[in-house]
């Protein structure tokens, strides 16, 4: 059992590089540009009030100011969008190599101890092949330049608010099942079961109600939206971290009472 079980405690040390917790500091970015915007609309009015010639002399000025001002904040969110497609890249792939070693190390177990669990690893093996054909990679430096030519940046960015939004609900249910086969196994093989409680699982969101909401109230629900996409995913790994510790220590030491899950405020 040991390179089956190695391979495993490896899977699960990628995570501290593949599992990146963002902050929802992130989220304010389109608060930061509309603020700038404003800020320079008030600050060119109270500059040329009554004095048209220093707006007619000021003009180039005026376009080079507002176009530095407003481009950290794009430039700053087009690095979120990065992020955050990468960050599902990475994690779904560790998953992935994460239940394929549970596996292997629940299948050496089983030859151990001569106790038959084809059901459970079957079940676990097809909804792994589920995900490797439904959570393909998306490349994020693609989507970042579909955000930026014009015209074409409104559907790409909403596209990927989309996919990011289905992929990560439908991930966490794939997962949560395929954690209970996990447990059936290891209830099989005389172990405790490892405690898979998500205290914030990931809910369903209708991207219709979402859509809808963006063109009503486009500033405050981009800024909702987007802290959906931080917030959800930093829970389930969060969450993801402590079961798969738990499922560590079940097969590397002496059964004990499973760890309680945090407190959320």
């Amino acid at each position: 059992m040991s390179t089956s079980m190695d391979r495993l405690r490896m899977t699960v040390a990628r995570r501290a590089e593949a599992d990146r917790l963002l902050s929802t500091a992130w989220c304010l970015l389109p608060l930061v540009g509309a603020l700038i915007g404003i800020a320079l609309s008030f600050w060119l009015f109270t500059l040329t009030f009554g004095r048209p010639y220093m707006a007619l002399q000021m003009t180039g000025t005026i376009y080079l100011v507002g176009f530095l001002a407003s481009l950290i904040p794009s430039v700053l969110m087009l690095y979120l969008i990065y992020m955050l497609i990468k960050r599902r890249n990475t994690h779904f792939r560790r998953t992935q190599d994460l239940f394929a070693d549970i596996v292997a190390t629940l299948r050496e177990l089983s030859a151990e101890k001569g106790v038959d669990i084809t059901g459970q690893l079957s079940l676990v093996e097809r909804y792994l092949s589920e995900a490797r054909m439904e959570e393909v990679e998306r490349s994020p430096i693609l989507w970042v330049v579909l955000c930026i030519i014009p015209i074409v940046n409104v559907f790409a960015i909403l596209y990927v608010l989309y996919f990011l939004m289905r992929d990560w609900y439908r991930h966490e249910r794939r997962e949560d099942d395929m954690w209970m086969q996990v447990n059936s196994a290891l209830t099989a093989l005389g172990y405790r079961p490892i405690d898979t409680r998500r205290p914030e699982p990931i809910p369903h969101r209708s991207f219709f109600v979402y859509l809808v909401l963006y063109f009503i109230l486009p500033l405050i629900w981009t800024v909702y939206w987007l802290y959906t996409l931080v917030k959800d995913p930093n829970n389930h790994m969060t969450s993801q971290a402590r079961i798969e510790d738990d499922l560590l220590l079940v097969l590397g030491g002496t059964p004990t009472a499973p760890p309680t899950p945090p407190t959320v405020t």
